[in-house]
């Protein structure tokens, strides 16, 4: 779950270490960026971006204060943003036709977990108004774990939908991905069925363009070869359907060259193999 302390890149750039699955044949793909997350400086859960500006900003959750947002050059270089008052969890933000951005998000209070929506205070999200229960139905208690994290996308026809992740049984690999729609964008209703299941969480929509969507998520290992990473292409409406399982992507072929240096003879096997330091490729 993004729940985990893992570094912030690892969503932004894709470490290449965890393989790429596609469903639907989506074309988007991500490439490693060694030592990009050195310089983001940035660790974090649950990361929303949006272009503002010429620049990256990330929300993400950090810690008991809840979220904090840094805005990232293309360069990865980030700096902090000042905050006005608590963002909640899970942040994520939707901007309709008319250029007001609301804000979707998830409280622990006492008891009991909830999603609510605010209306952002500001063009670049750094304030909220007061908060609003988007429906009861996503309202859980506090101690179940695997739930949450909701992914909110405004609809080419001007609804807004939100994926979450839902574990009606506990155990292992039981969490599945529902979505409630909404005309307004403050309350909603629940959709029939299950948009995936076993083990398929954290959604996030990635627009392509427009009314074309791509959405990413991640496999908790539930799959026997343990893949962490996986795209999938709605239809353009965005009808919400079961996906079916997803197809393992062509892997890039690998190549070997050889490396001198004095005497020195090494090979190097890699999609893209370069010599080490003071070697050259013969």
């Amino acid at each position: 779950m993004k729940r985990l302390q893992i570094l912030l890149f690892a969503f932004l750039m894709a470490v290449a270490t965890l393989p790429i699955y596609q469903a639907h044949g989506a074309e988007w793909s991500m490439t490693e960026d060694m030592g990009l997350h050195l310089k983001m400086n940035m660790n974090g859960v649950s990361p929303h971006v949006e272009r503002l500006n010429g620049v990256d900003r990330v929300w993400r959750s950090d810690g008991p204060t809840g979220t904090v947002a840094s805005d990232c050059t293309d360069d990865g270089l980030c700096t902090n943003v000042t905050i006005s008052g608590r963002l909640g969890n899970d942040f994520t933000v939707v901007t309709f036709s008319n250029g007001t951005k609301r804000a979707y998000f998830k409280e622990v209070e006492g008891a009991n977990q909830q999603v609510y929506s605010a209306l952002c205070l500001d063009a670049g999200c750094t304030g909220i108004g007061a908060k609003t229960i988007t429906t009861t139905d996503m309202r859980v208690p506090s101690t179940i774990k695997a739930w949450g994290v909701p992914d909110a996308v405004l609809l080419p026809d001007g609804r807004v939908r939100i994926y979450i992740v839902e574990s009606p049984v506990e155990g292992k690999c039981t969490e599945k991905i529902a979505s409630y729609i909404s005309a307004d964008g403050i309350s909603f209703t629940k959709e029939p069925g299950w948009r995936f299941e076993n083990g398929y969480v954290d959604t996030e929509i990635l627009r392509a363009k427009q009314g074309d969507y791509v959405m990413i998520m991640a496999d908790i290992a539930c799959t026997s070869s343990r893949r962490q990473m996986l795209f999938m292409t709605p239809t353009p409406t965005m009808t919400a359907t079961p996906a079916p399982t997803p197809t393992k992507a062509a892997a890039a072929k690998k190549i070997t060259i050889t490396c001198v240096k004095g005497k020195t003879i090494k090979k190097v096997t890699a999609v893209n193999p370069k010599c080490p330091a003071g070697y050259k490729k013969k």
